[in-house]
Order: structure tokens, then sequence, then C-alpha cells
């Protein structure tokens, strides 16, 4: 509410408070527009930032110690990997970074039906706040679940294979957080990418 301007029962018709699923850095409920859309809003935790910079803190000086280390300072850029994954995690905890890179990544997939990325409703979209299109599907590691659906798990493999291979060599532009719940099938086999807070970029010369 106090980042979109608005209260709850303003902004939508249903809002489930128990939320559908939760990781670190936040949770998803499922709601209602007003307009009848059935979507999804991702909420990240409160003091999140706060926590980062107390915990960036200590690893930084952690990785300035093994650096200057003799033995494990040597031919290690243990500084280099603090401020990657410093920069990975703030570009994660920004919400519109993340639905820009789903923006792209479904302009990418346009022309490929086997791919399904969801809408952003950025009216309803801030650094901490974000509502995507309701789009369930079964989990890529729900063996069981997939094969009572009558969906070949090899076709489905092989979209999963192709898809990257199109985002590594042809668009330079790649999920890179690719487990379990961020993938899902839907019932005509097709899959569906979920969160995209953590991408990667490969520049074109290479």
């Amino acid at each position: 509410e106090s980042d979109l301007g608005k209260s709850v029962e303003q902004m939508f018709s249903y809002f489930e408070p128990i939320p559908l699923a939760a990781a670190s850095l936040g949770q998803v409920h499922k709601a209602q527009l007003p307009t009848g859309e059935e979507i999804v809003v991702k909420v990240q935790r409160p003091g999140l930032l706060k926590l980062f910079a107390i915990d960036l803190g200590i690893l930084k000086k952690i990785a300035q110690y093994f650096q200057n280390h003799p033995k494990h300072g040597r031919g290690r850029d243990w500084v280099g990997i603090y401020e990657e994954c410093r920069t990975i995690l703030y570009e994660e905890a920004d919400y519109l970074n993340e639905g820009r890179n789903a923006d792209a990544f479904r302009r990418n997939f346009r022309n490929d039906r086997r791919i399904i990325v969801p809408r952003v409703y950025w009216r309803y979209a801030s650094r901490r706040v974000l509502a995507l299109e309701y789009l369930p599907g079964i989990k890529v590691s729900n063996y069981e679940a997939l094969e009572a659906s009558g969906l070949d798990r090899k076709a489905i493999a092989r979209i999963g294979a192709e898809a990257y291979m199109e985002q590594l060599l042809n668009h330079g532009f790649f999920h890179a957080d690719p487990h379990p719940g961020n993938l899902a099938v839907t019932g005509n086999g097709e899959l569906i990418f979920y969160d995209f807070g953590m991408m990667g970029r490969i520049q074109s010369i290479t």
C-alpha cells in the first residue's frame, strides 16, 4: 500500500492473504483485478535492504581478509566475487528491473508458442511490488503429475534445452536461475518461465 499509494481493497477485488509461494527475498500472493484478470502479486519482505547492508558489510571484510591473505589470496579475486554477488543481489531486489527483464524475455520468445512468460501489470509495480499474470502449471520436477497429465518429459526437456540454446546463442540474454520453482509446464506441454530477477547477458562478440 505504501509503494502503490492505494489500499489493497481499492486496487484488487480479491487478495489472498496466504502466499502461494515464499522465498528469501519475498512472497507471492494470488489476487484479482477489478477488471477480472487473475494475477499474482510479488511482495518484498520488509526491511530487506537494511539486512543486505549489514550482511554485505560483513562479507566485504571477509573478502578483503582473504584477498590479502598470503596463501588464500593468491590467484583469486575474492573482492571481485563479492562485488559481483552484491550487484546481482541488488538487481534481484529491484522488482522494476525484474519486470523489464520479463518484458524483454517475452519479446524474445514472442514467435515461439512453446515458451510462456507472464505479462507484467505495470500499474501495480514498484521496486518492492510486482503484479504478474497468473499462469499456473505443473512444476518441471513433478514427474508423477507430468506423466499423469499425459505429457512427454523428453519433449519438455528438449523444449527447455532448445530455449536455453536460443537464449545463449541468439539473444545473449538468459534466465540465470532455472531451478524447478521457476519452471513449470502447461497442460498442453508448453514451458512456463517465472522469476526474472536474475538474468545473464552475453556480448554479441562472445
